[in-house]
C-alpha cells in the first residue's frame, strides 16, 4: 500500500526533530568538556594547572607548591603567576639568634635644636601686613603694574597689571628691584635697560627698553618676637621658659624613639644575615613582592594615581627603576625575616606555649624574644 503525502511529511518532520536533539546533546558534551579530549589532562584554571593568569597571590600559612615569577616592567603592576612547579619549601637555618649585638645611641637635644623649633614657631606666625609710611626695601611685597616700551612702541605681551612681587626674591630682575628700593606706594618709576644683540626676544634684542613701573600697593613681612606674652597667646604654655622645657622633653622623646627603631631594625637585619636559607626562597620573596605591588597600587589609586610607581615618582621623586629596586630589596628582607621568625617559633615550640596565637601573633612573640635577648650597648628603653 502506498504511503500518502501526509505520512511522508510526518516521517521527514520526525527525522528533523531527531537531528536537532542529537546536535543539542553534542553541544552539551562539548561545553561540559571544554571542547577538549578528556584524556588530554585537566586544564581547569581553578586547579591552577596549565594556566597563565594575572593575579596577586595571597599570603597564607600553607607551604608553597609553586614558583611565582613577577613580570618586571618599568611600571610594575600585578605580577604574573606562571605554570606551577613543585619544589622544596623555603626554610631558614638559624644562627645564634639570642644575644645579637646592637647599639642604642640617641643624640642629646641641644639649645640649637630648641632654637630651631622657636624659629619654626616664628615662621608659622609671620605674615605680610600693610606697609607703613616708609619706602620699599628688600623683603617687602609690592603690587606693581609694568608698562614696557621699545622705541615708543608699547609691548603688551611684556607688560603686566597688578602683580604681586617679593623684592629681592627674583620675582623681578635685579635692575627693577634696585629702581623700586627707596620709593613709596603710589609713585612711578621709569627704568631703562639695554639688551644684548643675542637676546632671545627679537623685539628687545640689541635695543634699549623702557619700563614704566607703578607702585600700586605694598606690604611688609612681619615676624613676631617670641616673648612670654606671645607664648601665652599662641601655645598651651604659660611662659617661654616652660615652652623651651616642654619642647626639649618632646624632642628628646622623639629622638629616643627614632634611635629605638634604628636599634630594632639593626637587630632584625642581623638576624636575617646570620641565617642560612634553603628551598624555594625565591617563591617567598616573590609572594611578598606581589603583595607589596598590590597594596601600593591600591593606595596610589586612593590618591588619584594609576599605580604605585606613579605615586612614588610624584611624592618621592623616584624613577620606575628605583621604585622597583626598593620593592625588591624590601621583599627579599621581609621574606627572609619571616622565615627566620617561623623557624624560631618551631625551635622554641611557641605554638605549644601560646596555643591561642595565630601566625602573626606567634611571629610577634618570636621577634620580641630576639629583641629582649639582644646584647644592646646603651640605655635601651
Amino acid at each position: 500500500m502506498k504511503e500518502t503525502m501526509s505520512d511522508t511529511k510526518k516521517k521527514i518532520l520526525i527525522g528533523v526533530i531527531a537531528g536537532i536533539v542529537v546536535a543539542a546533546i553534542v553541544i552539551v558534551i562539548v561545553i561540559a568538556t571544554g571542547g577538549k579530549d578528556p584524556d588530554a589532562g585537566n586544564t581547569d584554571p581553578v586547579n591552577n594547572e596549565g594556566v597563565t593568569a594575572t593575579v596577586t597571590p595571597d599570603i597564607t600559612d600553607t607551604e608553597p607548591t609553586a614558583t611565582v615569577t613577577p613580570e618586571i616592567t618599568d611600571e610594575p603592576r600585578n605580577p604574573v603567576i606562571t605554570e606551577p612547579v613543585n619544589t622544596e619549601p623555603a626554610k631558614a637555618t638559624l644562627g645564634e639568634y639570642k644575644g645579637i649585638k646592637a647599639v642604642y645611641s640617641p643624640k642629646e637635644i641641644t639649645e640649637d635644636d630648641i632654637n630651631a623649633e622657636i624659629e619654626k614657631l616664628q615662621k608659622e606666625n609671620s605674615y605680610f601686613k600693610y606697609l607703613p609710611d616708609r619706602a620699599f626695601k628688600e623683603g617687602d611685597m609690592a603690587v606693581v603694574s609694568i608698562n614696557t616700551f621699545v622705541e615708543d612702541k608699547y609691548l603688551e605681551e611684556d607688560s603686566a597689571k597688578y602683580i604681586q612681587v617679593i623684592l629681592g626674591e627674583e620675582d623681578l630682575p635685579d635692575f627693577m628691584d634696585e629702581a623700586i628700593y627707596g620709593q613709596k606706594i603710589g609713585e612711578f618709576v621709569q627704568v631703562y635697560h639695554d639688551y644684548p644683540e643675542d637676546f632671545e626676544d627679537p623685539d628687545m634684542a640689541g635695543k634699549t627698553v623702557l619700563y614704566d613701573i607703578e607702585l600700586v600697593d605694598g606690604f611688609e613681612y612681619y615676624v613676631p618676637d617670641i616673648t612670654d606674652t606671645f607664648i601665652k597667646e599662641n601655645t598651651g604654655y604659660a611662659s617661654l621658659a616652660e615652652y623651651k622645657a616642654k619642647t626639649k622633653e618632646k624632642l628628646q622623646k622623639d629622638e629616643n624613639e627614632r634611635a629605638h627603631d634604628e636599634t630594632v631594625d639593626s637587630i632584625k637585619h642581623t638576624l636575617v644575615d646570620i641565617c642560612n636559607y634553603s628551598g624555594n626562597v625565591d617563591y617567598e620573596i616573590k609572594k611578598v613582592y606581589a603583595s607589596k605591588i598590590s597594596a601600593n597600587n591600591e593606595m596610589a589609586k586612593e590618591y588619584g594615581f594609576s599605580d604605585g610607581a606613579e605615586y612614588y615618582a610624584y611624592v618621592e621623586g623616584m624613577s620606575a627603576a628605583e621604585y622597583q629596586s626598593m620593592l625588591q630589596d624590601e621583599s627579599a628582607f621581609e621574606a627572609k625575616y619571616q622565615l627566620a621568625l617561623d623557624e624560631i617559633i618551631e625551635v622554641e615550640k611557641m605554638a605549644e606555649t601560646y596555643p591561642d596565637y595565630g601566625k602573626t601573633e606567634l611571629r610577634n612573640a618570636a621577634e620580641q624574644l630576639v629583641i629582649d635577648s639582644a646584647n644592646i650597648d646603651g640605655d635601651f628603653n
